[in-house]
């Protein structure tokens, strides 16, 4: 009996230590372009499949069909793999801390080999204690910025698979992330909570993020019952910490107190003290903080408004930012130029996940507004636009067809 009692307990043990092992849990192509040094020919002639592993694990080491060395970058490994018709079906991944994992891409996608001059992303439920070891604030941040691109795509069992661990172990961020995917989507009342709990621990860690969500999502509700006594009181606790921030020079701070002031949400209203604050923010280089500042600029200077929406741009290539720099070189006669401003409002479509900016752009080639009318290329935008659900672009796209 004293065999079977400590056979039960290795296996338990042995058990315990398997749920902690690295696990692959999805693979899919990017979508992005591959490009420039990128390109890597593989022993076909092909040019050679990139795998994107995420794993911000220093010492991570490949085997299979490998096209040259891989490359680490800060939170993602970049493996070139044989591709096309002999194309890569599975391959290896030794991680420092745990055994080897064999990936065979059909387990876990509808990929069955890679295809050539195709970007894939490989994500894994990463055990807390191998991020652990050699954890900076550099990778952290880091992998913050996936957690929104998966939050995006509404991926939220990755991102509590890969941001619960550290969440647990008190980063502010990964607790904001946490809380947004467990309180997001088909969440029951009681996940909601919990993401409500995890989103007050970041937000009393003067986290900002979460700070301009919870007023806000109790004032209106939004995955929570609506308590306009609790959005007042995180109001004034976010401004309290925007204050403190905006005081050591953080810029992210000195963006939010400034639109508080600008809006007069919460203080008075007030432009002068709005502006200082935003311009001390967009001097580091704040991507919001600079399309606050072309905002307010575009009427009594368009060249310094211009100068900041491409600030903005450079900073954070998104659609609002694009859309704001190409209308006001569509629009405005002391700085326009529509070859540009086409680029950016045709950038801004395809940033955008839910079509709006794709009828914007389809209307202005539908009518010729500052540019020759092409019923092509409005057809092309309202076609893009109408994938993505867009109501109007669905419309026009009927009435020209």
């Amino acid at each position: 009996m004293r065999y079977l009692f400590v056979f039960i307990n290795l296996c338990i043990v042995t058990l315990a230590g398997a749920a902690q092992e690295l696990r692959p849990v999805s693979f899919e192509a990017s979508g992005d372009v591959m490009h420039g040094k990128m390109l890597r020919q593989d022993f076909n002639g092909n040019t050679a499949a990139i795998v994107k592993v995420k794993l911000p694990v220093q010492g991570v080491t490949f085997d299979g069909n490998l096209i040259g060395e891989p490359e680490f970058h800060t939170n993602e490994y970049w493996v070139w793999l044989e591709a096309g018709d002999d194309g890569t079906r599975m391959f290896d991944v030794a991680c420092p801390g745990t055994e080897t994992v064999r990936v065979v891409f059909a387990d876990i996608s509808p990929v069955e080999q890679l295809q050539s001059k195709t970007i894939y992303e490989l994500r894994f439920d990463i055990p807390a204690r191998l991020l652990s070891p050699g954890m900076d604030d550099g990778v952290t941040a880091e992998l913050m910025k996936e957690a929104k691109k998966l939050l995006d795509q509404r991926k939220y069992a990755e991102v509590l698979a890969i941001y619960l661990p550290l969440a647990k172990r008190g980063n502010a961020a990964a607790q904001y992330y946490a809380g947004m995917a467990l309180s997001s989507g088909n969440a029951t009342p009681q996940q909601k909570a919990e993401g409500l709990q995890w989103l007050e621990k970041a937000a009393d860690q003067d986290y900002y993020d979460a700070l301009r969500w919870l007023p806000t999502a109790y004032r209106l509700g939004l995955n929570c019952p609506a308590n306009p006594a609790k959005a007042d009181e995180w109001k004034r606790k976010a401004l309290a910490a925007y204050r403190r921030g905006a005081e050591r020079g953080n810029a992210d701070a000195q963006c939010c107190l400034g639109q508080a002031y600008l809006e007069g949400d919460g203080v008075p209203m007030d432009k002068q003290e709005a502006r200082r604050l935003l311009r001390l923010s967009a001097d580091q280089g704040w991507p919001l903080s600079c399309y606050w500042m072309g905002n307010m600029d575009e009427s009594t200077d368009p060249k310094s408004a211009l100068g900041w929406y491409r600030k903005a741009v450079a900073g954070d290539d998104c659609d609002v930012y694009n859309s704001a720099l190409g209308l006001l070189l569509l629009t405005n006669p002391a700085v326009r130029n529509t070859a540009e401003a086409m680029r950016y409002l045709e950038r801004a479509a395809e940033l955008d996940k839910y079509g709006n900016f794709c009828f914007g752009v389809g209307s202005i080639y539908e009518i010729g507004d500052g540019i020759p009318a092409d019923k092509q290329k409005a057809i092309k935008w309202y076609t893009l636009g109408a994938s993505r659900g867009d109501a109007s672009c669905k419309d026009r796209l009927a009435a020209l067809r």
